[in-house]
């Protein structure tokens, strides 16, 4: 057979190459429940979904562990330093080196366990996880760049009874119960925007936040947090970034 591989000759394998994607809430990692800590990077996981990101936040695992399926590695090093929106990243290399989901090469799939005493410090573990093992690096700047920052209009929020956060958003709009005006503004409104979204309303506990989208237009949405009684301004902001190198 590696002869004729060689040679560029056909062959006839009785291999299996297409894997079944997993069903249900199959553990494409195989954790073991008795294990209290781990970590494992892959490349490319036949049969997963591209750039999954599942966060467990109950069973045996409560925000002790986070996995990725198939991920670029901006994505990965995206959600490890919290950054949404796109105008925060700076690439000192080809972009496509680092975010390309048509090249399996480039994709990774990760999961990491942390000790029930760290879990506090999830994100920040796999920040240092990220930094030893991937190819490519990243250092954080602060630099000045144009944001919106979300301001108080007349907006008369309910506090909620939740101390954790829980929410959705789609085109239609976004529904947050226990949520912080800062993960309002982070979390769902620089996705929608093309800048940033910076919380400088001075609204500090938890609320339940819900917006109506009737037309996921910039206008639709400004509508919407109007609405609420919010609103945004632009103004210029010393900015985290990322900034990718090798």
């Amino acid at each position: 057979m590696i002869d004729k591989l060689i040679k560029g000759e056909a062959i006839k394998s009785s291999g299996e190459t297409k894997k079944e994607k997993l069903a249900g809430n199959g553990d494409p990692f195989a954790v073991d429940s008795t294990l209290s800590h781990s970590f494992s990077l892959r490349g490319y996981m036949q049969g997963q979904p591209s750039g999954s990101r599942r966060f467990l936040d109950k069973s045996i695992y409560a925000k002790r562990r986070i996995s990725f399926t198939n991920a670029t590695m901006v994505g990965l090093y995206k959600d490890a330093y919290g950054i949404v929106s796109e105008k925060q990243l700076v690439y000192e290399i080809p972009e496509k080196e680092v975010s390309d989901y048509e090249n399996k090469d480039t994709l990774y799939s990760l999961d990491l366990l942390v000790k029930p005493e760290e879990k506090d410090s999830l994100m920040v573990i796999l920040q240092n996880h990220l930094q030893l093992n991937l190819p490519v690096k990243v250092r954080i700047e602060y630099r000045h760049m144009s944001v919106y920052a979300l301001v108080n209009k007349n907006f008369k929020p309910k506090e909620s009874t939740k101390d954790e956060l829980s929410y959705s958003f789609s085109g239609r709009g976004y529904d947050g119960q226990g949520a912080k005006i800062a993960d309002f503004a982070e979390k769902y409104l620089a996705n929608e925007f093309s800048l940033p979204v910076v919380d400088e309303t001075g609204f500090d506990k938890r609320y339940d936040i819900k917006t109506n989208v009737e037309y996921r237009t910039k206008e639709g949405i400004m509508k919407s947090i109007n609405d609420i009684g919010l609103d945004v301004v632009k103004k210029e902001k010393k900015m985290k970034v990322l900034v990718f190198y090798k």
